[in-house]
This record gives C-alpha cells, structure tokens and sequence, in this order.
C-alpha cells in the first residue's frame, strides 16, 4: 500500500505542475470522453475525479494547497466544458429530433417520472402511453 501512495505523490505532483493550458485541454477531452460515455483510463485526459486524489501528496507536503486547488478549478471548469460542448452538439445537430422527436422523448422521459416509472402518475403516465404504449 506504501508504494501505491508513493507513486502517487510522484503522480500528482506531475499533475501540478501542468500549465494552465494543458490541463484546460485535457480536462476538456476528458469531459467529451465522460460525456460519450467512453473509458477515461485507456487516454491521457484529465478528469476531476482522478484528480481528486491530489490531496494524498498535498498531505505529504509535496505539493502546495493551493496547487492543488488550481488543478481542481481549471479541470473541473474543462470537464464541464468538454460535456457541455457535447451536449450541444446533440442538441444542435438536430439528433434529438430523431423519429419525430421520440427520441428525445424516450431519452428525458425517465429522468421525470424516476426509474422503472414507479413515480408516473396522472398526466405522467398519459404521457408514457403515448410514447411507449401500454408497458
């Protein structure tokens, strides 16, 4: 477990030291990458979550706080980026509007009705008829 830890203080004081520039770069691929729900470990792209574990060498002593909070803020702000930018290329590219917009639909729909349509009721489940049919 000693050497676990120990490469990741090597690790994360790597990450550190990344211009501001490289890390807004990887975190943005790795926001496309989450987004289109791809593998982040097989790219060298930053995502937040891995690079939560930055506190380990904070706590060494081997990297500042305020490193640490600075690779946060610009690779948290990049993954939203790069997720948001492929939002909007579905949502603009007219995919949605697949089938007449039941794509869409059969996309959102669980989302406001919860899952397995448990909470459906009322104008909820006309409106799942109408989509699905009589499940």
């Amino acid at each position: 477990m000693r050497e676990v830890t120990a490469n990741y203080v090597q690790a994360g004081m790597g990450k550190c030291e990344l211009p501001v520039y490289k890390l807004l770069l990887l975190g943005f691929l790795s926001g496309v990458i989450i987004a289109m729900s791809a593998t982040v470990s097989s790219t060298a792209a930053h995502s937040f979550t891995g690079n939560c574990l930055l506190f380990i060498p904070a706590l060494e002593g081997k990297i500042r706080w305020s490193a640490v909070f600075r690779n946060w803020t610009f690779v948290y702000a990049a993954n939203f980026a790069g997720a948001a930018a492929v939002a909007a290329g579905c949502a603009l590219s007219g995919q949605l509007n697949y089938s007449n917009g039941g794509l869409a639909v059969y996309t959102i729909f669980p989302l406001l009705c919860g899952p397995a349509f448990s909470t459906c009721s009322g104008k909820n489940s006309e409106a799942r008829a109408k989509v699905y049919g009589n499940l």
